[in-house]
């Protein structure tokens, strides 16, 4: 996201302002200072008696304290606070042929203001005005003794209402410090403690470390699916989860210990004393305690957290203590979620390294170091191949070739997958484009895979729109495969997107079914066309009559619902023959071919069309088999490796 620079200017010139007023503000107040002076002095007329003249003084002075004391000193700029001592001497100067008890009362007035002024207000005041003001003050009240009986009873009355304003003020700007603070160390949605105040908590605690009764534990739970708890019911309903999920937190853990908000789904507790026995307890109770179904306004929602743990030492700071507490949760998320995980020193390298190939994946996306590789998909009655999957390889400058496994979930991770899926997508149509038979009666089908994150950007109706219009490819040879954990999510975007999908032409296949939760249900409410069967399952064919039964029932219900039906990871002869008994019409793995290269793609279509495929011989498994077994050979070398 691109900074706000238009909302930063405004800023910045609104500060100005703000200064700039400060400022005028500031020099208007200096300059009524002898403002004042010669008004009191040279205005009244001069047949008042003392009475008059001390009250007229009294009153002058004080006001000007008072508006003195209401200005922002700690907005202006300090060299206009070094003017203050100046007027100071200029009013001594000022008063210097005036009555001495007149001179006194006004020099008196304007000290203590100046003494008020640097001991509440100011930055520079205190040091620059005491030395100058209290031996001033002390020489004019004490030593011009016939005024003090006059102006006395006024000075009381008003410095005990200046001091009451100063009091009030003071009062007011403790209980908003307080407030403030509270507001800063408080969630208001939950009423745990704040980040702030966790950070405060884990620094007084490593600072009181050789006091405590055993050792100290920090512990980060983050809600699993949070996001689609938002997307599926509303922002009401998680904060509901929230709260009461932070209520569950207070019944878990002691007394003694510390609980916290972080923001969003995130929660910390704080244990002073204790073991990695008891902190492994207090964490599976924690979990435990998320797990519990919600049962809110409108019904009942299921969710799990995954929890990090640290424990610290006195060598620890609270920023390294927050900072693997959230490697460790990350640990457990990546393990499975509904679990907790303590922090190892193993784990801060991974993060480092995860972080070295997040900018190496971002640098290859520009540098072009990606390359596809493509698996044939074979019709297993005619043995012929009807399309091919887009599998992506990355040509790493320093470790040679990788495979998806190594570098797709820190993809996913970062969101680096929506550009690197972008690009597959547009190169996958390109080349597929080119691949279409002269045959108009025949069409090879070009498979990509696409992840949740790519589904949840908004953008793929999109991408897919301008990757066929670009590259020329019919829709209706496009298959984006997604997984059921997509389906999962359930949010009003992806519904959207896959329905616009549909109405493209595209084609839409799960892609591992069999190994999430997805239920017959999602087969129905989505617009599917293809069920790929697991390789997992397509494994166990050949000894696991669990695993032939399983098979069978994910054909059947595809075939009832008019869906086709695509075997991952066929391996064997046997597999094969299983397959086509239980009524699977395509399948792809390395029986076939592995993953090719372009250009040993392309020798693999010249391979196929040069083969005859007979008819079903009725001697053997009734599968078709090259009749040119020169060719062979060269199929074998190919079907060879990952």
């Amino acid at each position: 996201m691109k900074p706000n620079r238009t909302s930063g200017r405004v800023r910045r010139a609104s500060g100005r302002r703000a200064g700039l007023h400060d400022a005028l503000l500031g020099a208007g107040l200096v300059c009524l200072v002898p403002l004042v002076v010669i008004c009191t002095f040279w205005l009244l007329p001069p047949n008042h008696d003392a009475v008059a003249w001390t009250l007229a003084i009294a009153i002058g002075a004080s006001l000007l304290a008072l508006s003195l004391l209401w200005l922002p000193w700690h907005r202006l700029p300090t060299p206009l606070l070094l003017v203050f001592p100046g007027i100071l001497a200029a009013t001594l100067i000022a008063t210097a042929n005036l009555e001495r008890s007149i001179t006194a009362s006004y020099v008196g007035f304007l000290t203590v203001s100046f003494i008020y002024i640097g001991l509440t207000q100011s930055r520079l005041m205190p040091v620059l005005a005491m030395p100058i003001a209290v031996p001033i003050y002390v020489l004019c009240e004490v030593h011009v003794t016939p005024a003090i009986a006059v102006r006395l009873p006024f000075a009381v009355v008003i410095w005990l209402f200046i001091g009451e304003v100063l009091a009030d003020r003071s009062a007011r700007s403790r209980n908003q410090t307080a407030l403030l603070a509270a507001q800063v160390n408080r969630d208001d949605l939950t009423g745990l403690m704040s980040r702030t105040g966790l950070f405060q908590e884990v620094s007084q605690a490593l600072s009181d470390f050789d006091e405590l009764d055993g050792g100290c534990f920090l512990f980060l739970l983050d809600i699993d699916g949070f996001k689609s708890v938002n997307d599926t019911y509303g922002h009401p309903v998680g904060d509901e989860i929230l709260i009461t999920f932070a209520q569950r937190i207070r019944d878990t853990i002691r007394s003694i210990d510390v609980a916290a908000r972080l923001g969003g789904d995130e929660f910390a507790v704080l244990i002073k004393g204790g073991n990695v026995a008891i902190a492994s307890s207090l964490g599976n109770r924690l979990l435990a305690a998320a797990a519990e179904p919600f049962d809110l306004s409108f019904g009942r929602v299921i969710v799990t957290a995954s929890e990090g743990i640290v424990q610290l030492t006195n060598t620890t700071t609270a920023p390294d203590a927050i900072r693997d507490v959230d490697i460790a949760m990350y640990e457990a998320k990546s393990n499975g979620k509904n679990r907790l995980a303590f922090f190892e020193p193993r784990l801060q390298q991974r993060i480092t390294n995860r972080a070295q190939v997040r900018t190496e994946i971002y640098n290859g996306i520009e540098s072009g170091e990606f390359d596809l590789h493509w698996q044939p998909t074979v019709h297993i009655g005619t043995g012929r191949t009807v399309g091919v999957e887009a599998l992506i390889r990355w040509n790493h400058p320093t470790r040679g070739v990788l495979l998806p496994g190594e570098f797709i979930n820190i993809a996913e991770d970062t969101g680096l997958i929506v550009p690197l899926g972008k690009w597959v997508l547009d190169q996958a149509c390109r080349q597929g484009s080119a691949w279409q038979p002269v045959d108009v009666g025949r069409q090879l089908t070009i498979s990509v895979n696409v992840s949740p994150h790519q589904m949840l950007d908004g953008n793929l109706c999109e991408y897919v729109k301008d990757a066929l219009a670009a590259s020329g490819l019919p829709a209706s040879a496009l298959v984006l495969e997604i997984t059921e954990r997509t389906l999962m999510v359930n949010s009003r975007l992806i519904h959207q997107q896959l329905d616009e999908l549909r109405q493209l032409g595209v084609r839409l296949a799960i892609d591992d079914f069999g190994t999430g939760y997805s239920a017959l249900a999602y087969l129905r409410s989505f617009p599917i066309d293809i069920v790929k069967i697991d390789q997992s399952f397509v494994a166990s064919l050949d000894e696991d009559e669990q695993a032939v039964a399983l098979v069978r029932s994910i054909i059947s219900i595809a075939e009832a619902l008019g869906l086709d039906t695509v075997a991952e990871g066929v391996e064997t002869v046997t597999q094969l023959g299983t397959l086509r008994r239980l009524g699977c019409r395509v399948a792809q793995g390395h029986h076939f071919s592995r993953a090719l290269a372009v250009e040993d793609l392309v020798g693999y279509f010249w391979e196929e069309e040069t083969l005859n495929y007979p008819a079903l011989d009725s001697s053997d498994d009734g599968l078709f088999r090259p009749a040119h077994a020169e060719l062979q050979p060269h199929l074998l070398r190919r079907r060879a490796g990952p």
